[in-house]
């Protein structure tokens, strides 16, 4: 298993890999950092967790989404998350309470989110953000913010219903900051764009 050295100590962010062929990547390009992230310094093996691979043709990954994905887990270790089915709170949380030392996420691996798929497979590029609607909710977020355990976080997510009827203004004007803040963090630095190849 390969070491990693993840940090960020009152300066940028930092993801190193010490072994095997060590290797250097670039922060807002081969990686980004969540935000809000405590600053640190850690160097530790990276141990994956309950990971699909290959995955599978739909976002069903639940890497890290329940506390006992990480039986077995040595703590101290960097965990390493698919991104799947459950928020990135909830898998952030889990690595935590198993006593990871830092956390990687990384895409599931479809070639695309179904909304974006068209766009992806044209010449057009997408980007966008993905609120986990195809996800269901757990019986812990059920008792904090309401609804149903195990109904689908939007039960309208690509069905008839989905229109402009049900839209939930809180929700949506917290996605619209979040767009916000990649258009401005785009607006000043466009590495982390990938280089457009003939078709």
């Amino acid at each position: 298993m390969a070491g990693y050295r993840p940090g960020a100590a009152n300066g940028p962010a930092v993801l190193d890999r010490v072994s095997p062929d060590a290797k250097s990547y670039v922060p807002g390009e081969d990686f980004h950092t969540f935000q809000p992230s405590p600053p640190g310094d850690v160097t530790a093996q990276v141990q994956g967790v309950d990971l699909t691979l290959p995955p599978t043709p739909a976002p069903s990954s639940t890497s890290g989404c329940e506390e006992a994905d990480f039986a077995g887990f040595v703590a101290g270790n960097i965990a390493l998350i698919q991104r799947g089915t459950s928020p990135f709170a909830q898998k952030v949380r889990n690595a935590g309470f198993a006593g990871a030392s830092a956390v990687i996420v990384f895409n599931e691996g479809q070639p695309g989110r179904t909304d974006s798929t068209p766009l992806d497979l044209g010449e057009w590029r997408a980007g966008g953000i993905f609120t986990g609607a195809e996800g269901t909710k757990t019986p812990e977020e059920a008792a904090m913010f309401g609804g149903t355990a195990g109904a689908p976080y939007d039960p309208c997510y690509h069905q008839a219903c989905d229109t402009l009827a049900n839209v939930n203004a809180t929700v949506f004007d917290v996605n619209a900051d979040a767009i916000a803040d990649s258009t401005a963090r785009f607006a000043f630095d466009l590495r982390g764009i990938p280089p457009r190849t003939a078709p």
